[in-house]
């Protein structure tokens, strides 16, 4: 067995076993068995597993029946058990049962427990009449007087004519520590005949025998020789340890002998004090083993130990007594040291060493000597040097630490040395460790010793809270740095025996012979190599006693081997089976890769490690050999969810390995030519695999996105740190437009209508309301192109909601060159003087501008609306006119006209001359006159403020003083003022603070007639100016979204290119309206008011005044509303909303019990197997783009710390009882074989002691003897011999291939869904998606716009996920899960989905950034020079920099002279806000994340899939260049077809094998609600791929595979339906919280799906019966406490993950539902949405959030996560959260996501504690 083993942990002779549970149950369905398993879950998980297996036979009323004999005490745990996990009802017999009732349970249950004696009973009862048992499973009856029931129920089934059941023994205990080999053959007669059954030892035991490497064992003897100088010493050193012994051995400490009576009322508490002899005792037991074992040099470091060990344990001890006594032992350790040391004196160490040890430290010295390496020690500095490669490596901007730590090489190589050193207790380790590292420092050729150990904790957890956590992490120290390699020498107390994960160790040396088989095989299973050494050291006066017991070991080895299954070929009959394949001709590859036949089985076992599986499954090929007329043949069959399906039958050959070489040959053969392995004879894994579309393999990027994808950087292309400039985009329809007198021009009106006034509690100053509608006046456009028709768009002005759209009113209007150029003149008026929009940078020239239309003033008489030319010329003739000063003399005389000022905008002449301040007249102040008060005591009158502070003295005293506003400096009306981001109405005023604005004076501003110049520009007209730019850039936005409607339509014939003029949109919708906010808003104000009312008169008065005190606090003046303050412009309360909100509804009731969920993940927390190494036998394909949190059970160990627990079985309830059989046995061995056995043990005696026996005087050598390993060499004629190879077909006729779409019969109900999923809208006159749909998905959040692309993005992420899977499943029926799900990650990537939006140039048609015209908006007709644009970003100077005066003083020069001024201005300049600038022009440009990019294209399938159906959303991805659909030979896109059935043809009665596999799962439908038309995909959907005896389906990875993507897409899509319209966030949160593994699984488990689950996988079970006793104890309610366990005063929290598997099971079905209904999503929903209703309500009223997002949300600035820390078992980690001022806590996980979602947990649940 040692060559069937390499350091790649592939076997290379056999094939890797299955589980010895797996190979249990597939043995015991033939044969009668006794099972040794030592473990209770063991022989839980193959007693249900066999019955499950034989239960096809048993569900029918006159079927047969089980009987499951065990204990009384434990008949009710396995009851339970069963209901659990199978379908199959169970009942417990009792004695006194009569027939009637055995008659009538007979047709009720199929499983029966009962006692041995009751089934005596019942069978006598039967009158032996047993033709309908099918089993009979037999739990530990086999001892006292239970033997004697099992022995007369045995005997009815010993005559020919009794029905023969099969009969299935579960022995505890057989092969526990307190083994006796000399009584283990006689032992298994027994049973044996007691049962009429074979023995089957196969164990956790055997199995570790079995996958050992065998590794080349020693016994190598030692003597002691010492010199005088040593003899006198010790002699001295042992008198005075006597000495000490005497002393401590006559010491009396009783005291109540001491003192008798005195003792009084104290006598019971003196007998409650330790024995203060027993620690001092000890210690000197130790150091005199030391002192014999090792010698006086190692008895040296020993005292020096305990002197640590006394010093520490001095501070704690609590009686005089026992300080006393710890004191006498610290002063023989100081002497011991003083003896020592004078005698050392003037030698060196070393020499000392060899002096003063024994014969076991110099042949330990001696065997490491030999088996390390060869090579000289390097100089210092080469060792002190990383090697070059490690040295240039930066992670995150960080160099590796530099330090003086010897470093070793990391790759462990075929001779370096990994040793593992066995000692007997924690002084001994630390000596040796002290000994090796002083003969490290001091012999040159031990140079390479690194040196570590490892003893049992021994500080109490609870009362030793600091010294317990220290010797925690110096264990896991320890561990670490073993397995990185960092030490090559580990010396250990038996603690590493067993359950801890090492590396491949190629050194193992026991210093003390084994005590017990068990050690034996645990110790020399830790050697893992081929070419490893298991080295044991005895002294020769024990080494014939220490053979003779390694002699037994190996017998007893032998006995269980043979009766443990499939006994593997010994060496000799491999090395002849090499020789004999040798003459096979090799099979070679295109690329000249050759494969042998003997390395056939090695290949093969790697291929199926790579297979997809989880962490609790292995997959092995399934094998079984026939002997015919001497020969062998072998059947191999691989895996179920390889693509290879076949069972493949191998040629005849003289010997079992040879059989199976060769059929794992032709196997290989058949791999390769089936693409599972590559030309290099690797296995193709998922990275590896190439799609038969090359699109799918290589994405073309662009040179710079190439070049910057292969560098190691943070601003990778696709992600969100990588951030690009483009250029905006003008809609083609305002593209070189400009209007000439040569073509006839399309004239336009911007039609504005007040839908909503905003109501009089939001009217602050009480100001009237101006509908646009109203005034006469307003704007038009002029273009030369005609406008698509636009869909209308509400903005939000002072008056409140107003609908906006555009009527064609001419189009052949003709101009002039005059008119042209008064527009020209108006329109450069309009937006340089009115609105002030003109920068340095900017100059009007409609001939170079990209968006050259014109505005143009309106007027409508009659419904006719024409451009007011009278309004231009007088524009024309004030153009240049700005207020001035007007003398006194001039202004006498003035007269008041009243009707001037209505409707005006007027300008303060005496102020801000070169910058007019604008005013709307909002009232006429008829009570008011310049002779009024003036408001305040500075002033007396108007007339005494004016010419105290601008000398001017107001000639008309009589006029009327005009109450104005300031006209509006904010032009961004896209959203309302007076609504929050959430939709929901601000608090408005107090009505005091309303009562002051519209009477107190000081609130107002006022103004005299006189002083103040009038706008041409009337108010009304005013108010529609300031709202073009938010009008025309809304207008540029909707083209835009048009003309991707259209590109689409055209190249890909989805839409109409070219719509009807009459043709209308549905208005841009923000998801609400405005009314219905206000509306909403009063409403919830009148009931809160109704309720505190009633609430009021029937409180007491103390809380009537805590009421009214509360009621005064909320409803102060928080956020006043002053729509006409100037100064508000700019508050952070009136920031632009978002949209979508659920406090926009009415909030429903809540769960309380909530829990938080998130992504499905895997568990590996599994039973530790010692043979598993670091590199697993399965492989796991995880598909990442789930992030989020699974559901995890949390074990608080205190307020600071928390662990995931490991999901098992409670060995404390047992399911089946522990029986030590060994104290049971009664009877006299025979002496057969006894003497049998002495006579087997003498001959490996002597086999031992002539080749594994290195004696005293014999030097080590490398390379030693292997046991058994001698053999004679075989030759054999070497032939060029080639068996010929038969190609075979992989696919085959397929049943129920072609069906229809349909539904089971049922569809959905209209009254329960609002909508079909499977609903497709007539695409071949359909037009399109709304402008207003494309245009959300193309706006991004932070525009802070009405819109934003986050819900479509979210949907249109499911979907893609969703099309892209149907795809692949359809496409690849012959690809596993694995790499599916690789490809499709490919495609959703965000580096793609950013690659084909830029070649889209989506980039360029994005709302980047919040609209601001004074920043970044350009006018039509207005440009910016490239040329100077780019001198600006060289010399990094950004237009928002500049201001208005520098354009005022460049606006003459020319563009060259420009350009040199900025070039200057940026050489001197040292402002760091200059240099420091964002290098791009605001006004033409925007910066977008690489990120976006690809959420817009996930927008814009969502806003496709919306408005054209799931066929249009399909059709558009293809448009992207997305491979969603089949492309037909004429070009265009076809549907893809439903796959052929899953059903496999190549085995005999496929339907007969259905049957029986889906025997009883009518029931599992009936759950469903769904009857399967092909019901093979039932079966696949619910198979494990451990589940080999499915030969006629794949497993599950698949279905869940595309399962997986179904529910998610139909999740997201129910919820963005959902009327509430869940915001953004909200629906990420949802859709995170209800697609995820825990709450799958949880609904698996509800709803039985484990019931019928098929699967072969001991781990696997365990952790899904451990989860279902969960939800059991739980309800199955979804809340917190499901998964968190409290321990109060507990140290650490950690997490148990649910199985994946169970959420795999639950998605799989799914995946089946869909393609037996033929592709409906509304046949899975049917079924899937009765399920998980009550979660989507739950969620949905209360939207879960991830532990760690509320942890940092609650404390953003001081919670910091730190870096995971690798525990001691190897297979976890450690995640620290700090939240500054609280705490830091821990929590323990899988890996570092699970653990840092612990440790958020553990943080709240201790802040929320706080806050109580």
């Amino acid at each position: 067995m040692g060559l069937n083993y390499t350091n790649d942990h592939f076997y290379t002779h056999t094939f890797t076993p299955p589980e010895y549970q797996v190979e249990l149950i597939t043995r015991i369905k033939d044969t009668n068995t006794i099972i040794c398993s030592s473990t209770t879950v063991s022989k839980s998980f193959i007693a249900i597993k066999l019955i499950q297996e034989l239960a096809w036979q048993m569900r029918q009323p006159d079927g047969k029946r089980a009987f499951y004999i065990l204990d009384a005490q434990y008949t009710n745990v396995l009851s339970s058990q069963i209901n659990l996990l199978t379908d199959l009802p169970v009942k417990i017999i009792t004695p006194t049962i009569t027939l009637e009732e055995w008659r009538v349970l007979k047709e009720q249950f199929v499983i029966f427990l009962m006692t041995a004696e009751t089934l005596e009973a019942l069978l006598i009862l039967l009158n032996f009449n047993v033709a309908f048992l099918n089993v009979i499973v037999i739990d530990d009856c086999f001892y006292g007087e239970r033997q004697k029931h099992l022995n007369n129920i045995m005997s009815m089934f010993e005559t020919p004519q009794s029905p023969k059941p099969r009969i299935i023994g579960l022995v505890s205990g057989f092969l526990s520590e307190e083994l006796k080999p000399s009584h283990l053959e006689a032992e298994i007669h027994r049973l044996e005949k007691l049962l009429l059954a074979k023995v089957d030892t196969s164990s956790e035991l055997c199995t570790l025998v079995k996958l050992s490497c065998e590794p080349r064992e020693c016994v190598v003897e030692f003597t002691n020789t010492t010199n005088p100088q040593a003899e006198e010493l010790l002699k001295l050193i042992n008198e005075e340890v006597k000495l000490l012994e005497d002393f401590l051995c006559d010491h009396n400490y009783d005291l109540c002998m001491l003192y008798g009576e005195e003792c009084g009322e104290l006598a019971e508490e003196l007998k409650n004090i330790p024995d203060p002899k027993i620690l001092p005792l000890q210690m000197m037991k130790q150091f005199k083993n030391v002192l014999e074992e090792y010698g006086i040099m190692c008895a040296h470091y020993a005292a020096l130990h305990l002197l640590y060990q006394i010093e520490k344990l001095r501070v704690n001890v609590a009686y005089e007594r026992h300080y006393l006594l710890l004191l006498s032992v610290q002063t023989l350790m100081i002497k011991v040291r003083a003896h020592i040391e004078y005698e050392i004196e003037d030698i060196e160490e070393i020499e000392a060493l060899r002096m003063f040890s024994t014969g076991k430290v110099k042949r330990l010295i001696e065997i490491l000597k030999v088996l390390g390496p060869d090579q000289p020690k390097p100089k210092v500095e080469e060792v002190d040097k990383r090697p070059e490669v490690v040295k240039n490596i930066v992670i995150k901007g960080r160099r590796f630490p530099k330090g003086n730590r010897r470093y070793f090489n990391r790759p462990q190589q075929d001779d370096s040395i990994c040793a593992l050193i066995f000692v007997k207790d924690s002084l001994t380790a630390k000596v040796v460790h002290s000994l090796l590292a002083t003969v490290s420092n001091g012999d040159e050729k031990m140079w390479w010793f690194g040196v570590q150990f490892i003893v049992d904790k021994t500080a109490n957890p609870a009362t030793e809270i600091r010294e317990a956590e220290l010797e925690h992490r110096k264990q896991e120290d320890v561990l670490r740095k073993f397995r990185a390699h960092e030490c090559n020498i580990l010396i250990a107390t038996p603690i590493l025996e067993q359950g801890y994960d090492l590396p491949k160790c190629n050194l193992v040396v026991k210093l003390n012979t084994p005590t017990s088989f068990h050690s034996y095989v645990f110790t020399k299973a830790r050697a893992r190599t081929s070419t490893s050494h298991y080295v044991t050291l005895v002294h020769a006066e024990e080494a014939a006693h220490a053979l003779r017991q390694f002699a037994e070991f190996k017998e007893v080895q032998k006995l269980l081997l043979s009766r443990c299954g499939q006994v593997e070929s010994n060496t000799t009959n491999v090395i002849y089976s090499d020789l004999h394949c040798n003459r096979y001709k090799p099979y070679v590859t295109p690329k000249d890769e050759v494969l042998g036949v003997n390395a056939a089985i090695q290949l093969l076992n790697r291929y199926c490690a790579k297979l997809p599986s989880d962490a609790f499954t292995k997959l092995v090929p399934a094998y079984h050999l026939k002997c015919i007329n001497g020969n062998y043949r072998c059947y191999l069959r691989l895996p179920i969810n390889s693509p290879v399906k076949l069972t493949v039958e191998g040629p005849l050959a003289p010997s079992e390995i040879v059989a199976k070489k060769l059929t794992a040959f032709h196997m290989c053969q058949l791999l390769h030519k089936s693409n599972e392995l590559d030309d290099h004879l690797n296995p193709i894994t998922k990275e590896s695999f190439r799609a038969s579309e090359e699109d799918w393999n290589d994405f073309a990027l662009e040179k710079e996105d190439e070049e910057l994808s292969m560098e190691n950087i943070e601003q990778r292309p696709g992600t969100t740190k990588r951030r690009q400039y483009y250029f905006k985009n003008v809609a083609s329809a305002l593209r070189v437009c400009l209007p000439t007198t040569e073509h006839p021009t399309f004239f336009y009106h911007i039609v504005m209508t007040l839908t909503c006034p905003i109501p009089e509690e939001q009217n602050t100053r009480g100001r009237r309301i101006y509908p646009p509608e109203e005034s006469p006046q307003g704007f038009g456009l002029l273009t030369s192109k005609e406008i698509p028709p636009l869909c209308p768009f509400p903005i939000f002005t002072r008056s409140g909601e107003v609908n906006v759209g555009l009527k064609l009113c001419d189009e052949g209007l003709t101009l002039t060159d005059e008119q042209i150029g008064r527009i020209r003149e108006f329109q450069n008026y309009t937006f340089t003087s009115v609105l002030r929009l003109q920068k340095y940078q900017m100059h009007f020239d409609p001939e170079r501008s990209l968006s050259n239309y014109f505005v143009v003033p309106t007027i409508t008489d009659s419904e006719v609306t024409k451009i007011d030319w009278d309004f231009l010329n007088v524009i024309y003739d004030k153009r240049y006119d700005l207020p001035t000063h007007i003398p006194d003399s001039d202004r006498t005389g003035y007269v008041f006209d009243a009707q001037q000022y209505k409707d005006a905008v007027v300008m303060p002449w005496y102020r801000n001359q070169d910058q007019p301040q604008y005013f709307y007249v909002a009232e006429i102040c008829k009570h008011l006159s310049p002779a009024s008060e003036f408001p305040g005591l500075e002033y007396n009158t108007f007339q005494d403020y004016y010419f105290k502070k601008y000398e001017i003295n107001i000639q008309n005293s009589e006029q009327q003083l005009l109450d104005v506003d300031h006209t509006s400096a904010r032009l961004n009306f896209l959203t309302p003022r007076y609504v929050n981001r959430k939709g929901v109405a601000l608090p408005t005023s107090s009505e005091e603070t309303k009562r002051a604005k519209r009477e107190n004076l000081e609130q107002k501003q006022i103004l005299v007639p006189e002083l103040c110049a009038i706008h041409p520009f009337s108010a009304s007209l005013w108010r529609k100016a300031v709202c073009l730019p938010c009008i025309l850039y809304r207008i540029n936005a909707l083209l835009i979204s048009d003309q991707i409607r259209c590109i689409v339509a055209r190249e890909i014939k989805l839409g109409q290119e070219t719509l009807d003029r009459n043709f209308t949109w549905d208005a841009l919708n923000f998801g609400w309206s405005l009314s219905d906010v206000l509306g909403k808003n009063k409403s919830n104000t009148k009931s809160t008011s109704n309720k505190a009312r009633d609430e009021v008169t029937e409180i007491i008065d103390d809380i009537i005044e805590k009421a009214v005190t509360k009621c005064a606090t909320t409803t102060s003046d928080n956020s006043p509303l002053d729509t006409e303050d100037e100064n508000k412009e700019n508050d952070p309360d009136w920031m632009e909303i978002g949209t979508w909100s659920n406090d926009m509804v009415d909030p429903a009731a809540t769960n309380s019990d909530l829990v938080r969920y998130g992504s499905p993940t895997w568990n590996d927390n599994y039973e530790y197997n010692d043979y598993s190494d670091i590199d697993s036998f399965s492989s796991t394909d995880d598909e990442t783009g789930d992030s989020q949190y699974g559901g995890l059970h949390i074990k608080f160990q205190d307020d600071y710390q928390a662990e995931a627990v490991e999901d098992v079985v409670k060995e404390e309830e047992p399911q089946i009882e522990t029986v030590q059989a060994w104290t049971n046995l009664t009877y006299e061995l025979p002496q057969t074989y006894k003497l049998r056995f002495e006579n087997a043990v003498e001959k490996r005696y002597e086999r031992l002691l002539h080749y594994n026996y290195i004696k005293s005087d014999v030097e080590f050598k490398k390379g030693g003897v292997q046991i058994d390993a001698l053999c004679k060499p075989v030759s054999a004629p070497f032939l060029t011999e080639e068996y010929p190879y038969k190609p075979m077909k992989i696919r085959f006729p397929a049943v129920n291939s072609t069906r229809n779409n349909q539904n089971n019969g049922n569809e959905l109900q209209n009254d329960e869904f609002k909508f079909s999923f499977d609903s497709q809208p007539n695409l071949e006159n359909h037009p399109g998606p709304s402008p207003s749909f494309i245009l959300q998905a193309l706006t991004m959040s932070n525009a802070n716009d009405g819109i934003n692309l986050e819900r479509l993005e979210t949907i249109g992420d499911s979907f893609l996920k969703y099309a892209i899977t149907d795809y692949l499943y359809t496409r690849y029926e012959n690809t596993h899960e694995g790499k599916l799900s690789h490809l499709r990650s490919k495609q959703v990537s965000n580096l793609n989905l950013y690659r084909l939006g830029k070649r889209k140039q989506l980039g360029m048609m994005m709302i980047a950034s919040k609209f601001d015209p004074h920043d970044n908006w350009l006018p039509p007709c207005y440009c910016v020079s490239k040329e100077l644009e780019e001198v600006l970003i060289q010399s990094r100077i950004p237009g928002s920099y500049l201001t208005l005066a520098d354009y005022v003083e460049t606006r003459h020069m020319t563009l060259e002279e420009l350009c040199t001024k900025f070039r200057n201005q940026a050489d001197d300049t040292e402002d760091p806000i200059v240099c420091g600038a964002i290098p791009y022009n605001l006004v033409t440009q925007h910066s977008i994340p690489d990120k976006s990019i690809a959420d817009c294209v996930e927008a814009l399938i969502g806003a496709y899939l919306i408005e054209c159906g799931p066929r249009g959303a399909l059709l558009f991805m293809a448009w992207l260049g997305i491979r969603v659909l089949p492309k037909l030979e004429n070009g265009d896109y076809g549907e893809l077809c439903i796959p052929d059935s899953p059903l496999l043809r190549h085995v005999p009665d496929p339907e007969g094998t259905l049957n029986i596999l889906l025997d009883g799962y009518d029931k599992f439908e009936n759950i469903l609600g769904y009857q399967f038309y092909d019901r093979a995909y039932l079966l696949q959907s619910l198979t494990h791929a451990s589940y080999s005896p499915n030969t006629i389906t794949d497993c599950y990875q698949r279905l869940e595979f595309l399962g997986d993507a179904v529910l998610d897409y139909l999740i997201t899509r129910h919820l963005y339906e959902d009327p509430r319209m869940h915001s953004p966030g909200a629906l990420t949160d949802l859709r995170s919280a209800l697609v995820n593994n825990t709450i799958f699984a949880s609904l698996a488990v509800k709803f039985d799906f484990h019931k019928y689950f098929r699967y072969l996988s001991p781990g696997l079970h365990q952790v899904i019966e451990k989860f279902i006793r969960m939800q059991e104890e739980a309800g199955h309610k979804v809340s917190d406490d499901l998964y968190l366990l409290d321990v109060e005063d507990s140290e650490e929290v950690e997490d148990v993950e649910v199985p994946k598997v169970l959420g795999d099971v639950f998605e799989s079905v799914a995946g089946a539902i869909f393609l037996d209904s033929g592709r409906s999503l509304d046949a899975v929903w049917r079924v899937y949405h009765r399920m998980m209703r009550n979660e989507i309500e739950q969620f949905s009223n209360k939207v879960p959030k991830s532990p760690i997002r509320e942890l940092l949300e609650l404390e953003p600035e001081t919670a910091k996560f730190g870096r995971a820390e690798k525990l001691a078992d190897g297979r976890r980690v450690r995640v620290s959260v700090e939240v500054f001022g609280k705490g830091t806590f821990k929590g323990i996980g899988r890996n570092y996501r699970i653990a840092k979602c612990t440790a958020a947990k553990c943080a709240l649940k201790h802040l929320k504690k706080l806050t109580k």
